[in-house]
């Protein structure tokens, strides 16, 4: 085969033949493809299977530093509810995320609410439908004693429901964990966005560095990967509500006032 016109990849620099503009398949057509002419398709499949491999790793130390502190709380009963909503990118392995969660602390009976960003490793960033998305999730927070300890540091582990049974196996295969890494990428090959999220769930398990651990199920595109990010700050979203209304009533009422004394 010849391509007609130059690869549009760059190439790297530590890999002297992906600068060349016309080579097929790495000078080897026995033992690779090249359909795209950017990158072989043994390339990105030792690319998916090592990132594969590096995010089962951190989400098995992620899942059982939670078990552990969890484990923890007083009475195991959990002490909020939360739900989230986040956008993410990412590529070649690397993956960009932020959002925000909302928390609702049984204790106080209040709502609160964070801003968070992270940035962590996913094999699913290097199929072309993973790239973008969105993520919506709820669950339950354990060992929270104050809503400030939600605040800071924290890791992430998102663990796809679909191929769970199949990662422990594919752990020590390469081609195993390519193998069910591209069978859950084509999950959701729909062209509708909304569609790519709802069809991937993932259980996410989540530890802040102030104690807390949080167990999820989530709806998104990218299902399987490992994050470190940041949360801000609580807000009081009660604390806002309440005046928000106290000062819509007050606007009715001045309205109504204004509106009896035009009579």
């Amino acid at each position: 085969g010849r391509f007609q016109t130059m690869d549009t990849f760059q190439g790297r620099q530590n890999a002297t033949f992906t600068l060349h503009k016309y080579l097929y398949a790495n000078v080897s057509p026995a033992n690779m493809i090249d359909p795209t002419g950017n990158t072989s398709l043994m390339s990105l499949g030792v690319g998916v299977s090592v990132v594969g491999t590096l995010t089962l790793a951190s989400n098995i130390g992620i899942t059982f530093l939670g078990g552990s502190l969890a484990s923890e709380d007083a009475d195991n009963i959990p002490d909020a509810f939360i739900m989230g909503i986040s956008g993410f990118a990412g590529t070649g392995g690397a993956l960009v995320e932020a959002g925000g969660d909302a928390i609702y602390d049984r204790r106080s009976g209040r709502w609160y609410g964070y801003g968070f960003g992270g940035v962590g490793v996913s094999p699913l960033s290097f199929f072309r439908n993973h790239r973008i998305g969105l993520s919506a999730s709820a669950g339950l927070i354990w060992n929270l004693s104050s809503p400030n300890d939600w605040s800071g540091p924290s890791v992430t582990a998102n663990w796809p429901v679909a191929i769970l049974t199949k990662l422990p196996a594919a752990a020590f295969n390469s081609q195993q964990m390519y193998n069910a890494l591209t069978s859950l990428a084509i999950r959701s090959r729909s062209p509708r966005f909304m569609n790519k999220t709802f069809r991937n769930f993932s259980a996410q398990v989540g530890v802040s560095s102030g104690g807390p651990v949080s167990l999820r199920l989530a709806a998104r595109s990218n299902s399987f990967g490992a994050t470190a990010g940041y949360s801000t700050e609580p807000r009081d979203i009660t604390a806002d509500f309440s005046r928000f209304t106290a000062t819509a009533r007050s606007i009715v009422s001045d309205f109504g006032n204004a509106l009896d004394l035009l009579q």
